[in-house]
C-alpha cells in the first residue's frame, strides 16, 4: 500500500501546496482521499486523473472537495 500526500495546505492553497488531497494505491487500485483546491495539478505528477478508481470526500468544505469538478471533467 502506498500513500502519497498530494496536498495538505490549510484553507487556501499556497504557491507550492494544494489543499487536502491524498492518493492511496494498493494492487493497482487508486483511491483519492479528498480533492481540495489546487490538487488536480500536482496529482498529475503521480497518476493520470482518468486512472482514479474512486474518491472519498471527508466533508463539503472547498479545501477538501473543490477539485472534484475539474477531476470529473
Amino acid at each position: 500500500m502506498i500513500l502519497t500526500v498530494i496536498g495538505c495546505a490549510g484553507s487556501v492553497p499556497g504557491p507550492d501546496a494544494a489543499c487536502s488531497c491524498y492518493l492511496l494505491e494498493h494492487d493497482g487500485f487508486r483511491l483519492l482521499l479528498d480533492a481540495g483546491t489546487g490538487a488536480l495539478g500536482p496529482l498529475q505528477r503521480f497518476a493520470d486523473p482518468r486512472a482514479i478508481d474512486a474518491a472519498v470526500i471527508s466533508h463539503g468544505h472547498r479545501d477538501h472537495c473543490a477539485d472534484l469538478v475539474p477531476l470529473a471533467y
